[in-house]
């Protein structure tokens, strides 16, 4: 029995890997619009409840979340699904991954930076 790889992918790969990138774009939105629009201090006016919103001066934890979303979920799936899911040669694909992968731990970097 040997292991054999092969470049097409069913249907039912398709669909879910094309799923799963549409899901890390909503979750990224998500979390975003959560930190940026739910700000209870700014409706209540109550210094203890404001959040800070997305200011990266003022209130660097609030990114901690998003990026570390960005990272282990929006670029690393774009990652691992880029062979599977892109009609590309395979050095585009590789590219695609890699950048992905880069882009992945410049995120998580950002993230822990951010804790």
């Amino acid at each position: 029995m040997s292991l054999t790889f092969t470049k097409s992918s069913s249907v039912a790969q398709k669909v879910s890997g094309s799923l799963a990138l549409i899901f890390s774009i909503i979750s990224l939105g998500v979390i975003a619009t959560w930190f940026q629009l739910h700000d209870v201090g700014a409706l209540t006016d109550d210094p203890a409840l404001h959040q800070g919103g997305l200011n990266w001066r003022n209130n660097i934890f609030n990114w901690h979340p998003i990026l570390m979303t960005a990272g282990f979920i929006l670029s690393f799936v774009w990652a691992l699904l880029s062979f599977r899911l892109f009609p590309f040669d395979q050095k585009v694909n590789k590219f695609i991954h890699s950048f992905f992968h880069c882009a992945s731990v410049v995120c998580w970097s950002l993230g822990l930076f951010a804790d």
